[in-house]
C-alpha cells in the first residue's frame, strides 16, 4: 500500500488533504467534544498524520483548537482526543486507525 492509497481511504472518512502540505497530513471538522473548563477561541478541527518509523507505520489524529482557561487571560493551543493506529505495514496501521476512528476509540481510553 502506498501513502497515496492510504490518503484516499482517509478521504473516505472525511479528511481533506492539501497539496501544499503534502499527502501525509490532512484535516476535517472536529466532532463534538467537551472542552472542560476552557473557552474555545478558534474553530476546532481534527488533523491526521501518516508517519513512518523504524518498526513500521503509524497514523495519528487529534482535535486541535486555541483555548483560554476559565478565569485566566493566557491562551494556548490544545490537542485532545487522540485516535491512533500502528503496524508493521501501512495497511495494518490504516486498518487499526479506521477501526478506532469509526468506533471513536480514543488513545488512553
Amino acid at each position: 500500500m502506498t501513502i497515496r492509497e492510504a490518503a484516499k481511504r482517509l478521504k473516505a472518512l472525511g479528511f481533506q488533504f492539501f497539496e501544499q502540505s503534502g499527502i501525509r497530513w490532512g484535516e476535517m471538522p472536529a466532532e463534538d467534544f467537551d472542552p472542560g473548563k476552557c473557552y474555545v477561541l478558534s474553530e476546532p478541527y481534527r488533523d491526521v498524520f501518516i508517519g513512518e518509523i523504524a518498526s513500521g507505520w503509524y497514523i495519528t489524529s487529534h482535535i486541535n483548537f486555541h483555548a483560554q482557561r476559565h478565569h485566566y487571560q493566557d491562551t494556548h493551543r490544545a490537542t485532545v482526543l487522540n485516535i491512533f493506529g500502528s503496524g508493521k505495514t501501512l495497511e495494518h496501521a490504516l486498518e487499526e486507525f479506521e477501526h478506532n476512528f469509526e468506533n471513536k476509540t480514543y488513545n488512553g481510553s
